[in-house]
C-alpha cells in the first residue's frame, strides 16, 4: 500500500540472515541498507556453543565410569549458566546444590564444569570473547576472531559460523546503527509460548484478545 515514492525513503531494513527475503528486500526498498539483526548474532553464537556442550555432555553420559556421568549430569543441570556473560553469573551468594553436595556460587559452579573437558572450556572462552567483542561494537576485533582457526573446537564453529562471513556487510552496518527486532522476537515468543499453554485457541481473536491483556494495551492505565 506504499508507494515508490516512500518506499525510496526507507533507509534501513533489520532481518535475520535469511537468504529468500534479501533476495526481494532490493526490489521493494531500493535504497535501504541490510541490517542484520543483533538478536540473531547472539542467538547464533549461543546455539552453536550450546550444541557443542550437548555433544560433550551426551559423550560424559554414555560413559560406564559414575564419575564421568556425574560430570555429565552438572553440564546438563547447570548448561544455563554456561549461557550467561561472565559478569552476569553471582559470586557472591552460596547456594546447596545437591549434585556437588556443598554450597557453591555460580560462578564457583561454571570453573568447576570447566575444568572437566578442555574442548568445552576452550569453547566457552572463545564465545564468550565474541560476545564481549559484540557488546563493546568492536566489528574488526570480532571478525578477527571468527576468522581465527586455531581456537576452541574450530571444525563445528568454521562450519556453523561460515555465515557470518557470508553476511559480513549487513552485520557490520548492525555493530553501527542501533535498530533491532530484539523487542519484536521477545514479543514473538510470548505469543507462540501463551498459544502453547492455551493448547491453542479456538477464534483468532481470543489469541488477539489474550495477547493484549498480558501486553497490558487492552486496557489504558489510568
Amino acid at each position: 500500500k506504499y508507494s515508490r515514492k516512500q518506499r525510496l525513503n526507507v533507509r534501513y531494513v533489520v532481518m535475520d540472515m535469511n537468504a529468500h527475503y534479501g533476495s526481494w528486500i532490493k526490489q521493494v526498498f531500493p535504497n535501504a541498507e541490510i541490517v542484520t539483526d543483533r538478536f540473531h548474532i547472539v542467538q547464533h553464537i549461543n546455539r552453536t556453543f550450546n550444541q557443542l556442550r550437548c555433544q560433550i555432555m551426551k559423550k560424559y553420559l554414555n560413559q560406564s565410569d559414575s564419575t564421568q556421568q556425574k560430570m555429565g549430569r552438572r553440564m546438563k543441570r547447570y548448561g544455563r549458566l554456561l549461557m550467561k556473560y561472565e559478569e552476569d553469573l553471582d559470586d557472591k551468594k552460596y547456594v546447596y546444590h545437591y549434585l556437588f553436595k556443598t554450597e557453591l556460587t555460580e560462578t564457583m559452579i561454571v570453573n568447576e564444569i570447566l575444568l572437566y573437558d578442555e574442548e568445552l572450556k576452550e569453547a566457552y572462552e572463545y564465545t564468550r570473547e565474541l560476545l564481549t567483542y559484540y557488546r563493546q561494537r568492536n566489528y574488526t576485533e570480532f571478525y578477527n576472531l571468527i576468522k581465527e582457526g586455531t581456537k576452541a573446537n574450530r571444525k563445528l564453529f568454521r562450519q556453523k559460523f561460515n555465515i557470518f562471513i557470508k553476511y559480513a556487510k549487513s552485520i557490520k552496518i548492525a555493530f553501527q546503527v542501533e535498530y533491532s527486532n530484539g523487542v519484536i522476537e521477545g514479543i514473538n515468543r510470548k505469543i507462540k509460548l501463551l498459544n502453547r499453554m492455551s493448547y491453542g485457541f479456538k477464534y483468532f481473536t481470543y489469541l488477539r484478545t489474550r495477547v493484549f491483556l498480558v501486553q497490558e494495551k487492552l486496557f489504558k492505565q489510568s
